[in-house]
């Protein structure tokens, strides 16, 4: 009797809990949760202000804050009533990002972002760590130098290169690219400073360290010829010796001690010694040059031509190189060559090469011409039979050319004595006035080398001389003239 109010009362609950609805508690409705979205912070920059502000959603006023497990990068703060983050970094990285949002009813969600990156800091890549301690590359006087500078770390392009007056004579920027050109005139120490903008206008200034110019290896005439008159350097000398001499002038403060070879090449002395057009140039056949000590050694090759042979040996010492002459004699003659004789102003140089300084600068155009129609040099041959009655002569010659307009010629040419046979004589001339070429090549030594063939017979058939086409008269002399042979070498020194 005393349970029938309480079953009264459960069922007026249980009915009013089925009939309701989230309509039916209007204007109050649920509180909104909170939104925040800040998948993708803005990128920053270290030395850059840096700005972002998330949006937000939800039951305002909003408080801001980090989550102590990730950090803002250094620099960096939140705004406790906005959420912008700002502030200028100060290092580089990739920084995950939790914000803590309370909202207006107290309610606190910590929310996962994306990652807040720092780029590095702009700045100019110009030091090479190759070069101690981290300058800008050195350059070398008279040297093209060519070395580009980058901006790093801002917003590419980077336009707007200057050098602030820092750069040494003979070299510039490229106000577009940052590449540093130019030929250096004068050797000293310059403290490199450059500026550039970026993208977004960012001036950027950079320390680029210590640009020395220096002076190249170098080879210097006057003691060469002072030490070896010949202007070639032969048997018994080596690197040390060179240096000693004030021969070889090496480069300052190098690292590294200067190296020989033979490099074949234009105005080298290198050629086609054993006449096969599939194997590439070479240098007399028999010599070796020290790669350490610059010494000479072996000798030529006595299958070759009687007489003086000259080359380049190319010195090298912190990526500059140097031209040096070398010379060494072939003195084994076929048993039935004929005797030859080379005289340079009366002196008998048979075995020695020519040679010849040439200021380049001082000639305009340049031009250079070495004998002269005395003729001076002077070659004699001497025939090693009587001539009875009327004897001939002939020749021919061959050299590795200097450019095409070079030209080399054996006139004047004549019998000797006047009224008998003897022998003859001839010249050796040697022109060259090709500007280009020798603008490249004439503050350097290069050569050139003649190799003659001789014959002489008591016919006008033996020696081709009644032979119009020019190989076979050549076949004639070469076969008839008992080895008979001369090498010339000429080398051409600069002025210092």
């Amino acid at each position: 009797m005393h349970l029938r109010p309480l079953v009264l009362t459960t069922a007026f609950v249980t009915s009013a809990l089925v009939g309701c609805s989230r309509d039916e508690f209007a204007p109050w409705g649920f509180a909104e949760d909170v939104s925040l979205e800040c998948a993708n912070p803005a990128r920053g920059q270290v030395g850059v202000p840096y700005s972002y502000t998330p949006a937000v959603d939800g039951v305002a006023p909003f408080k801001f804050s980090v989550d102590p497990s990730t950090p803002l990068p250094d620099g960096l703060m939140i705004d406790e009533a906005t959420g912008t983050i700002s502030g200028t970094p100060t290092a580089e990285g990739m920084y995950p990002l939790k914000v803590v949002v309370v909202d207006g009813r107290d309610v606190e969600r910590v929310i996962t972002c994306g990652d807040i990156i720092i780029d590095a800091g702009a700045g100019i890549d110009c030091r090479d760590e190759s070069v101690a301690p981290g300058d800008i590359p050195d350059g070398f006087v008279g040297l093209v130098y060519n070395y580009e500078a980058k901006g790093v770390g801002g917003r590419p392009p980077y336009t707007n290169w200057t050098d602030n007056g820092t750069l040494p004579a003979g070299l510039t920027i490229d106000p577009t690219s940052g590449v540093i050109s130019g030929t250096p005139e004068v050797t000293g120490i310059s403290n490199v400073e450059l500026t550039t903008t970026d993208a977004d206008g960012q001036v950027i200034v950079s320390e680029c360290g210590v640009l020395e110019i220096r002076d190249p290896i170098q080879v210097d005439t006057d003691s060469l010829l002072a030490a070896y008159p010949d202007g070639c350097i032969t048997y018994g000398e080596d690197l040390d010796g060179l240096i000693a001499k004030g021969i070889v002038i090496p480069v300052k403060d190098a690292t590294v001690p200067p190296t020989c070879s033979l490099v074949a090449g234009r105005g080298n002395g290198s050629r086609n010694f054993d006449g096969n057009a599939d194997t590439p140039d070479s240098f007399p056949p028999g010599i070796a040059v020290s790669a350490d000590t610059c010494e000479l050694s072996g000798t030529i090759d006595t299958k070759l031509r009687y007489g003086a042979y000259a080359w380049i040996t190319t010195i090298e010492q912190s990526g500059t190189k140097a031209y040096l002459p070398y010379c060494a004699p072939q003195d084994v003659q076929a048993g039935t060559a004929y005797d030859v004789l080379r005289e340079d102003t009366g002196a008998d140089k048979t075995l020695s090469p020519g040679h010849l300084v040439f200021d380049v600068a001082a000639a305009n155009p340049p031009t250079f011409t070495f004998g002269t129609d005395v003729p001076d040099p002077k070659v004699t041959v001497t025939y090693n039979e009587d001539c009875a009655g009327s004897c001939f002569y002939a020749y021919i010659f061959s050299y590795n050319a200097l450019s095409a307009a070079a030209s080399v010629s054996a006139s004047p040419s004549a019998k000797f004595p006047a009224m008998g046979f003897d022998g003859f004589t001839h010249a050796i001339r040697v022109t060259e006035g090709d500007e280009t070429f020798l603008r490249n090549y004439g503050d350097r030594a290069f050569v050139t080398n003649i190799s003659f063939d001789y014959c002489m017979a008591q016919n006008d058939q033996d020696c081709g001389n009644n032979e119009a086409d020019p190989a076979a008269k050549a076949a004639l002399i070469r076969a008839n003239g008992g080895g008979s042979n001369y090498e010339f070498g000429l080398i051409i020194l600069p002025k210092n």
